[in-house]
């Protein structure tokens, strides 16, 4: 996916255009290729196929196209109306669960949205990034993996900045108060938005908070009329349950016939190639990757609150008040609770300004939630 994240294609290619209509995508300048770039061979992976890229010389080049066992997952605006409708037709009888998500969530926090595209100061940039970078962390740590992201995280850094200045990428945030609790990072060609990175807060996961992220991206694409909300590759449930094109990447293998060894090094590529298709079609990686899950299924995981039990008991009143002092889980002394306090809220439907915490004197590993309507006792044993 270079082509949205860093608006590159290989020398070979002088466009990409849309495959249905022809219409250019990304044209580059129109130069030769140099002397040497014309004995390369260029093996292109994960196009996908609403796109096809031209050639610059096609006369001089030969070009195989194959279809690769890997889905890409994009939402296509043409076919939604309203996001209501969309809901309806996607997740047929649980429609109402996911659009809860939305309502819930507002209904317990002070919930707003905001866009950055084509304006961000440096300062809210950075804090913006750090609290993604921090959400990747905390969340796949909880699986026992690593976003692979991550790896490059100071190249996007030093890229992001003036792309979103530029309208070529955009933050989208879901903030509690001034507290981003979900983060979006996409990249923007023509009328396609890419969803290349994104995160929450897991302390808000009852929330479904992935589930209203898209809800809002989809509203945003109809708003201003983007044509395709694209999540890229990987066969991931949520991918499947939210968009209505699935579609098959294809690969490339261009050379040069005129040149001496290129044809039979191509020939090993496509070989090669086609073994690797063969066994992806024969599920050979999913073994693979089940066997991985399950070793790291088996391995410390790394869970902030693993090596606690929580017992919670619904109350109305406090036996004694008196033994009873109020906390702040927003300080990081509490943060633990955080997590407890917000099943809490999303259970009762209470609003977190209306909630307090109790720490309950007598026993300091017992705690009093207590909202409007509703309280909870909750007590840690090791």
């Amino acid at each position: 996916m270079n082509l949205f994240e860093k608006r590159e294609i290989p020398d070979v290619y002088q466009k990409i255009a849309y495959a249905d209509n022809s219409k250019t995508l990304y044209e580059v300048d129109a130069k030769d290729l140099l002397e040497e770039e014309k004995h390369h061979m260029y093996t292109v992976a994960l196009i996908p196929e609403y796109l096809n890229p031209v050639l610059k010389k096609e006369d001089q080049y030969i070009q195989k196209t194959y279809y690769q066992n890997n889905l890409g997952y994009a939402i296509r605006m043409k076919d939604v109306i309203n996001i209501d409708s969309y809901l309806k037709s996607q997740f047929k009888s649980n429609h109402k669960v996911v659009k809860r998500s939305l309502t819930r969530l507002e209904s317990c926090f002070n919930i707003n949205y905001k866009v950055f595209f084509g304006s961000i100061t440096k300062e809210e940039y950075a804090f913006l990034m750090s609290a993604l970078q921090e959400m990747l962390v905390r969340r796949f740590a909880q699986r026992n993996d690593e976003h692979k992201k991550l790896r490059e995280w100071n190249i996007i850094l030093d890229n992001t900045f003036d792309q979103i200045n530029r309208k070529e990428a955009s933050l989208f945030i879901i903030y509690d108060g001034k507290k981003p609790i979900d983060i979006s990072l996409n990249y923007h060609f023509d009328k396609i938005i890419f969803s290349a990175i994104s995160s929450y807060d897991i302390d808000y996961h009852k929330f479904g908070v992935g589930h209203v992220e898209m809800i809002k991206l989809v509203e945003w694409c109809l708003k201003d009329q983007f044509e395709l909300l694209e999540l890229g590759y990987g066969d991931l449930e949520y991918k499947r349950r939210w968009c209505n094109y699935i579609y098959q990447f294809k690969y490339q293998v261009v050379y040069n016939e005129q040149s001496l060894i290129i044809p039979l090094l191509a020939k090993i590529e496509l070989y090669k190639l086609s073994v690797k298709e063969f066994l992806k079609e024969k599920k050979v990686n999913l073994v693979y990757n089940n066997l991985r899950e399950k070793f790291s299924a088996n391995s410390p995981k790394r869970n902030e609150t693993a090596e606690l039990t929580i017992e919670k008991r619904t109350i109305t009143e406090p036996d004694n008040t008196e033994y009873i002092a109020k906390i702040d889980p927003d300080s990081e002394k509490y943060k633990f609770l955080r997590i407890v306090i917000y099943e809490f809220l999303y259970s009762t439907v209470e609003h977190k300004d209306n909630t307090s915490i109790f720490m309950i004197s007598e026993s300091p590993k017992s705690f009093l939630i207590r909202g409007k309507n509703n309280a909870q006792q909750i007590t840690y044993r090791n």
